[in-house]
């Protein structure tokens, strides 16, 4: 409230004279009168409840009501109630209304320009009477920071003045407004000088004491300074840090008065002072009192007051810049009883650094080029690096102080030849001795300090950060200080330094997220068993631990983790209800992991098991072997010969197995469907997916040499049945008209298999025609005996790669010649009628089963169904059918 004058007191108080300080009725005889006193006492809340009960005085109890709202920080309603009636208010209301209109004093640092608009619109209204009330002054200096036109500033400033001499406010708001337009100290002087009183400030005497040592006028700033001093010092251990402050402005003005011995009493005074209570003063006392010493020349008291200066200097880094330590930290003067001024201790060591280094003493001289070189690095991006290492490694012997430590870090990383692993362990031991005295870590470190470091220095850095891991682990600290390389290493895909650091960090502790980090560089390692098994770590101490459920479902993508996956599954539907995103991520993830997790061959099995379910079962009846077709006795003998199943066995091994060929080629394979078809066999239902061909759900190819089969014990009395039936010389008479055609099949068969043999011996593809191969086939096995249809192959064969030598034909051609050649090698000799030669059967193209079976055992002729035109061969009888009676 403004410092009141003695003036008459009218019934009614505008808003205006309560705030110029004119006192209400005593005691109250209205409800507005003690609405009036407790503004007048800041009581905002009582104001308030007081002004909401009077019955009348209209827009004059709004206006009062509305600023004690202001005062109370309720912008709102303060607005809500002036707003209505911004035509009928006075200039103190407009005033109460800008401010409540921009939410408060504090809004002048963060003003919206639609914001600034309505300000100096309800300013401009206020100040626009022919006598502006002193509230629409104080609103306008409030805000000012905003405003660019300063004359017109200045020219409101002066009004104010003229209309309120005796406020402190306004003349300090003209000082100032003098002052930062370039006026004349000597103006300002005056101008504060003529609005001395008895309710002057502390600040208004700051201010005239600062004004005052502008103008050298000594005697003068001590004299406003000493009440100053006086008035903090009577109000109490809140004020006395700006107690302290004045009395080191003291003994700065006591410097330039020529005083100086009075200044070096009143500095060691205030360099006695405790430490930590008052560290910032005694820094300022010491360091001022060692700039006096440098200045007297007295090496010992030199060399005394660095002691006593570095002292408090040391402990102090990390806290201050180096700049603040050897020039003085400018530092916010909160007066008691106005606003907040500026205060800087003027003593600065910085002219003083030859001198320092001539006097100070091996280890003082270290610290003292380690503070004056980090002040240059600090100050200036092109430092000479090379200096600036070189004053840190002069100051290594001093390794108690973090900071030091941490500077020397830095050296080696930024000297003329980096040694980047000393770099590494040195910031590591600083970091280790920060956190373990409960100190902050230095913000900035060596790989901060260079532009880009190689990824080799940055590997070389890691090399010795683990050394000093590896000397202190297990450690709580190791965590925090690996954290500072965390994103340096992933970013540079360092994965292996990255686990290592994080193995050591995450030795015996407890935290999830530092097992979680070890987790990660052993599955960035490719070290997935090691990875899950941390993972799982980390959920043990934290199951909503996003990032490790994440990470396992990329893990789990086989069908060995199936039931793992199971359990993530378990943990991600037990997430809290607010975590809807990372669920959704993590459902879409888990989704993923089951698809991969999924055994493929379960969708193999189950389009197996429905393909073999439109079979028959086995047979459990013994059938009569005269019923049996022959190609489906011939088929299940040599299917049986083939496996040699051991005595009681039902089950037959897969006849690939076996290393002989079951027939020439896949056409006598499809006797088999029919004896799956007939029951006769079966395929076991432990045979390999590998013997199908599936595609989606379905069965689309068989590979019978893979397959295992099943017999009843009544095939196995069937095929007794069969071989006797096999060794008579009468046959039924299906038997005896299928023997030849049978015969004749086998024997293209062979045809054709040697056809094929011959052209892969070459190294061309089968013929492409697989008609005009059949064909060519029956033709032979119709007029020669297979040995001979060997010879006419091999001749075509010859033929063919004569034919591609002389002609630019490709291998598929070639291929196809071997069938014209061969068949105009027939027809030749069928023409000229000579002797044809015989082929032996070539150990490529082995007999195969069915041939013996059916060759030797069913008709007896053993190879001379090879050497023998099958038209030639002899074939059973037909037993006689009996007459019907």
């Amino acid at each position: 409230m403004q410092p009141g004058i003695a003036m008459p007191s009218p019934t009614n108080l505008t808003l205006t004279e309560v705030l110029q300080g004119i006192s209400p009725p005593s005691p109250p005889a209205t409800m507005e009168h003690a609405g009036d006193q407790a503004l007048f006492d800041e009581d905002w809340s009582k104001a308030v409840a007081a002004y909401e009960q009077c019955g009348e005085g209209g827009v004059r109890i709004d206006e009062k009501r509305g600023w004690c709202l202001v005062k109370s920080e309720a912008w709102a309603d303060a607005t809500a109630l002036l707003s209505p009636q911004r035509d009928r208010l006075s200039s103190a209301g407009l005033a109460a209304l800008a401010v409540a209109s921009v939410g408060g004093w504090s809004a002048r640092y963060r003003l919206e320009e639609p914001k600034k608009g309505l300000l100096d619109e309800l300013l401009g209204e206020a100040l626009a009477d022919d006598v502006p009330a002193y509230l629409a002054y104080v609103a306008l200096f409030w805000f000012k920071s905003h405003r660019r036109d300063g004359d017109a500033l200045l020219a409101h400033a002066r009004s104010a003045v003229s209309l309120y001499p005796d406020s402190c406010f306004f003349r300090l708001q003209l000082a100032e407004c003098i002052g930062r337009h370039g006026g004349d100290e000597a103006e300002r002087y005056a101008i504060l000088e003529a609005g001395l009183g008895a309710n002057v400030t502390t600040e208004y005497l700051w201010t005239c004491a600062s004004s005052a040592e502008r103008l050298a006028r000594w005697d003068d700033a001590l004299a406003y300074l000493g009440p100053a001093l006086a008035m903090t010092i009577a109000h109490g251990e809140g004020a006395r840090t700006a107690a302290q402050q004045l009395r080191i402005k003291q003994a700065e003005i006591l410097i330039s008065a020529g005083r100086e011995q009075e200044a070096v009493t009143l500095y060691r005074e205030l360099a006695t002072l405790d430490v930590a209570a008052d560290r910032d003063i005694v820094l300022a006392a010491r360091r001022a009192l060692l700039a006096i010493a440098c200045r007297g020349g007295d090496a010992g008291r030199v060399d005394d007051a660095l002691k006593s200066w570095l002292a408090v200097a040391i402990p102090s880094l990390g806290r201050l810049t180096f700049s603040d330590l050897l020039e003085g930290e400018y530092e916010p003067l909160y007066f008691f009883d106005g606003e907040v001024g500026g205060f800087a201790a003027a003593e600065s060591l910085v002219p003083y650094r030859a001198r320092l280094l001539d006097v100070a003493q091996a280890n003082e001289r270290g610290l003292v080029r380690f503070l004056f070189a980090c002040r240059e690095r600090e100050s200036d991006d092109d430092y000479d690096r090379q200096v600036f290492a070189e004053a840190m490694l002069e100051a290594a012997e001093e390794t108690s102080n973090p900071v030091i430590l941490a500077a020397l870090a830095t050296a080696y990383a930024v000297k003329k030849r980096p040694h980047w692993r000393l770099a590494g362990s040195i910031w590591a031991r600083c970091e280790l001795r920060c956190l373990s005295a409960g100190s902050p870590s230095a913000e900035v470190g060596p790989l901060d300090a260079v532009d880009c470091p190689s990824v080799a220095a940055i590997e070389a850095y890691a090399k010795g950060m683990r050394e000093v891991f590896e000397q202190v682990a297990p450690s709580p600290h190791l965590a925090e200080i690996f954290s500072s390389l965390r994103d340096v290493l992933s970013e540079n895909k360092m994965y292996r330094a990255f686990r290592e650091l994080a193995e050591l960090a995450a030795l015996e502790s407890e935290d999830p997220n530092v097992i979680f980090f070890e987790a990660l560089g052993a599955h960035w390692c490719r070290d997935h068993g090691r990875a899950i098994t941390r993972y799982w770590d980390v959920l043990s101490r934290d199951q909503a631990h996003y990032s490790s459920l994440h990470n396992l479902l990329l893990l789990y993508r086989s069908p060995q983790y199936a039931a793992a996956t199971e359990l993530v599954a378990a943990l991600v539907d037990a997430l809290p209800a607010d975590e809807s995103e990372a669920r959704g991520k993590l459902l879409g993830l888990l989704a993923e992991a089951r698809d991969a997790c999924r055994d493929p061959n379960d969708a193999i099995r189950a389009a197996i098991r429905s393909e073999l379910g439109q079979y028959p079962a086995l047979i459990r009846e013994l059938p009569k072997a005269a019923k049996i077709p022959l190609q489906d006795a011939v088929t299940l003998m040599t299917l049986l010969r083939i496996c040699d199943p051991a005595d009681g066995t039902l089950v037959l091994e897969p006849f690939g197995q076996s290393g002989k060929l079951f027939s020439p080629t896949a056409a006598h394979r499809k006797g088999l469907f029919r004896l799956l078809q007939t029951g006769l066999v079966a395929i076991d239902e432990d045979t390999p997916p590998v013997a199908f061909e599936v595609n989606g759900d379905r069965v689309r190819g068989y590979h019978f040499d893979r397959m295992r089969w099943r017999v009843s014990p009544a095939t196995l009395s069937l095929m007794q049945s069969i071989e006797e039936m096999a060794n008579k010389s009468v046959w039924p008479q299906a038997w005896t008209e299928a023997a030849r055609p049978l015969a004749e099949a086998i024997a293209e068969e062979e045809c054709v298999q040697y056809l094929m043999h011959v052209a892969d011996d070459r190294g061309w593809p089968s013929p492409d025609d697989d008609a005009k191969v059949h064909a060519l086939a029956k033709s032979l096995v119709r007029q020669v005996s297979v040995s001979q249809a060997f010879y006419l192959i091999y001749l075509g064969a010859m033929a063919a790669s004569d034919h591609k030598q002389r002609h630019p034909v490709s291998n598929q051609q070639a291929s196809n010649v071997i069938v014209l050649r061969a068949s105009q090698r027939l027809e030749t000799w069928m023409s000229e009628s000579r002797q044809l030669k015989s082929y032996s059967r070539n150990k490529h193209v082995p007999r195969s089963v069915i041939s013996q079976v059916f060759h030797d055992e069913f008709l007896g002729v053993g190879e001379r169904a090879f050497s023998e035109r099958v038209g030639e061969l002899p074939y059973p009888g037909a037993r006689k059918r009996r007459a019907r009676t």
